[in-house]
């Protein structure tokens, strides 16, 4: 019953937000519209987090201010988690934007979607988080380039650090981390999604959950550097220690 009740909150608020955002567009434009579509953002992701009884906690300084945000990905979750405390566009792969409400959502509220077959893709991506920036928000980069069980940090990939190298955006650095209730199914098993999971079964699993909780650590960026691959070993190297720091006991 849980899960059925928070299925239709869910869809009931989703479409109402999706009513708001498209409002929104028919008077807004440039950065009026960046800003707008940032603040409805915000909202649906604080909604979202009451629907699914999540717990948010904060460790260290919150960004103020454009930023180029870099954190480890357990889930689709930590997309939630993070819009409730930032103005922040994601970068998601391509498949995003094909999911029905969802992919819609994504695409008005200025995600960037990369294409990961094409290399050339990366470029266009690049120059959309600078257009991102540029208009006040802050873009998330999950340079993972997967999500993981939340029990390790991957090295990252350079190839989405442009911005960064070239010392167009200041650096942050963020972990996430969560837990679940005693009794109910691991953070791993139950909000992590990873490996062969499928959506709409970790989806209905996650609304089951009594709630769970959210921990994010927060941390300076590493220095700029020119060289993408020295950048992002760094970024890793930063991003694995607020992991550690946000892990539960």
């Amino acid at each position: 019953m849980r899960a059925l009740l928070r299925s239709a909150l869910f869809a009931a608020f989703t479409a109402g937000v999706a009513l708001v955002l498209f409002a929104g567009h028919v008077v807004t434009a440039g950065s009026a519209r960046a800003r707008w579509n940032a603040r409805v953002q915000r909202f649906w992701s604080r909604g979202l987090v009451r629907i699914f009884g999540a717990t948010v906690s904060v460790e260290g300084e919150v960004p103020r201010g454009a930023t180029l945000l870099v954190s480890n990905h357990v889930s689709y979750i930590d997309v939630m988690i993070l819009a409730t405390l930032t103005d922040c566009a994601f970068v998601a792969k391509s498949e995003v934007a094909r999911w029905p409400v969802i992919g819609y959502l994504a695409r008005a509220v200025d995600t960037v979607f990369i294409d990961r077959e094409r290399r050339t893709d990366v470029g266009r991506v690049a120059a959309a988080m600078r257009g991102a920036l540029e208009h006040g928000r802050s873009v998330v980069l999950f340079p993972e380039g997967t999500s993981t069980d939340g029990s390790q940090v991957l090295p990252f990939k350079s190839s989405l650090l442009e911005p960064a190298a070239s010392g167009a955006a200041p650096l942050t650095c963020c972990a996430v981390a969560y837990r679940t209730p005693e009794g109910s199914p691991s953070a791993r098993e139950a909000v992590a999604w990873w490996g062969d999971m499928t959506f709409l079964r970790h989806f209905f699993d996650l609304l089951r959950l009594p709630g769970f909780e959210a921990k994010v650590v927060f941390g300076p960026g590493a220095r700029h550097h020119a060289d993408r691959k020295v950048l992002a070993e760094a970024l890793c190297t930063t991003v694995r220690q607020l992991h550690r720091r946000a892990a539960f006991s």
